[in-house]
């Protein structure tokens, strides 16, 4: 009797302790959620690469929700968001549409305060039917009954969202995913050779004379509508028409977007499906551009009534480093100004905090639009279309050896946990290198010991507790940069 209760308290203990467990675990819990939903004919094809995007995205403490999707209109994937957001602990905070996601219409007309303006219309695709979750959007125009033309409540945007574009054809679709997935790995771990900096080419502005010139560069720099702080941080370039021998815009597109010196480009133009300013679709596709983030200024950069557009080109080339770049549907006005100022500055400062871009559109996006930014309220937003992962943050140098070191590898956990005789432990390794698994009991006594030598992939190793008393664990993965990992372990028979 006496040894039956004894083992009943041992058993209660440790149920004690696996509570402890599970609350120290969700202690260390996501900060925030992102959808990540996939057309269901190109999923299966972009698994691997799919499952290693995830786990990235989990290292960054995103709870990342993956949605083979089968959903055939614009509705459904707006309230499958809106009760993922109303559901989801921690809160959704951006998606990303891969492949053929259908997305929805809206018709505005926009007037100008200007009496020799007149009104222009404008019926595009849209984003802003899913990351506005708690708007209203109605179809009321008989001439666009498919088009949503009325937008009320509240405008302000919830969540980010950012398409991963459907490109001529499936197998193209699936080639062209896996190759930007495979470069956003490439990227998230430091491999992609890239310095701080920020270039800004805008075609709007020409010089002849030096005075002219120098007016032009300072506003670029300091004026109310510059990228500050992006134009302090690094190397910084700034270029415009001018005859008077500087370095200008042919020099830019040749050289400057082609160096490794920048991050973050704004190539600010006019712009149709097929250009953004001088540069073309041909040219763009034997073209090497380094930035990772590319802002397009130019309108209808990003029309997804084309098969090519000039911002999926640039996203998809395999030449280049862009991950994310920001297009329009139609004609836009840039993202307007709030009470903080211009939305470059805004989005700037915000990345430069280190938060990712999808965050500092919404640390802007959020705050209303001030007049006469106001007026013009879809104009500014129902168009601009980004393309990429909006999830990315600006790498800086001064700590991506760091980052690197940090996240060299991943310790997934075991299963199962508690057991009672075998566990496996499920690791990744970014690298070639060898790692060394240590077990510990609670009084500091090692149990277990491997040296390991890994290829770069998903790994597990099985251990046999079989001499083990019941309790609780500790397993130390290391690497020899001494980066240590640990998980805790727990034996009930």
């Amino acid at each position: 009797m006496n040894c039956h209760i004894h083992n009943l308290s041992k058993k209660i203990i440790l149920i004690f302790l696996m509570f402890l467990v599970y609350i120290s675990s969700n202690s260390q819990s996501k900060e925030k959620s992102i959808v990540i939903l996939v057309n269901f004919d190109i999923y299966n094809a972009i698994n691997n690469e799919l499952n290693t995007f995830k786990a990235d995205l989990e290292l960054d403490k995103y709870n990342v929700i993956l949605k083979n999707s089968t959903y055939q209109t614009p509705e459904e994937i707006r309230e499958y968001l809106q009760t993922i957001y109303n559901s989801t602990t921690p809160k959704l905070i951006g998606a990303i549409l891969m492949g053929q996601i259908p997305l929805a219409k809206q018709f505005f007309i926009v007037t100008y305060g200007n009496p020799d303006l007149s009104p222009t219309t404008h019926n595009c695709f849209t984003t802003q039917f899913y990351s506005d979750l708690d708007g209203n959007f109605i179809k009321n125009d008989p001439a666009y009954p498919e088009s949503y033309s009325e937008h009320t409540g509240d405008t302000i945007p919830e969540i980010w969202v950012s398409v991963l574009p459907y490109y001529k054809s499936i197998p193209n679709t699936i080639s062209q995913i896996k190759q930007y997935l495979n470069k956003n790995h490439e990227y998230r771990n430091g491999n992609i050779d890239i310095q701080d900096g920020f270039i800004e080419v805008n075609e709007h502005y020409r010089a002849d004379n030096e005075d002219d010139y120098n007016y032009y560069i300072n506003l670029m720099k300091s004026g109310p509508y510059s990228w500050t702080p992006f134009t302090e941080w690094g190397n910084v370039g700034l270029y415009i028409y001018n005859s008077i021998g500087k370095l200008d815009i042919a020099y830019a597109y040749e050289e400057e977007l082609r160096s490794n010196k920048y991050t973050f480009a704004a190539l600010t133009a006019h712009g149709s499906y097929y250009t953004n300013g001088e540069l073309s679709i041909p040219e763009i596709k034997n073209m090497e551009i380094k930035p990772v983030f590319v802002w397009l200024g130019g309108c209808n950069t990003g029309n997804l009534d084309y098969n090519e557009n000039i911002a999926t080109e640039i996203l998809y080339s395999s030449l280049n480093n862009v991950l994310v770049t920001k297009g329009g549907t139609s004609n836009v006005g840039g993202l307007g100004n709030n009470e903080n100022g211009f939305f470059g500055k805004n989005i700037a400062t915000a990345m430069l905090e280190g938060k990712s871009i999808g965050e500092a559109l919404l640390y802007h996006n959020q705050i209303p639009l001030i007049y006469p930014w106001s007026t013009y309220f879809e104009m500014h937003n129902a168009p601009n279309i980004f393309f990429g992962d909006l999830s990315l943050t600006i790498k800086s140098i001064a700590t991506m050896n760091e980052y690197k070191k940090e996240n060299s590898f991943l310790l997934e956990g075991n299963i199962p946990n508690p057991f009672s005789q075998n566990t496996l432990i499920n690791y990744r390794v970014h690298k070639n290198e060898t790692v060394f698994f240590t077990v510990y009991n609670l009084m500091g006594r090692r149990v277990f010991y491997k040296e390991i030598n890994n290829q770069e992939s998903k790994n597990s190793l099985l251990i046999n507790t079989s001499g083990w008393e019941n309790g609780v664990y500790f397993l130390t993965m290391e690497t020899g940069n001494s980066v240590k990992k640990s998980i805790k372990l727990i034996k009930i028979e």
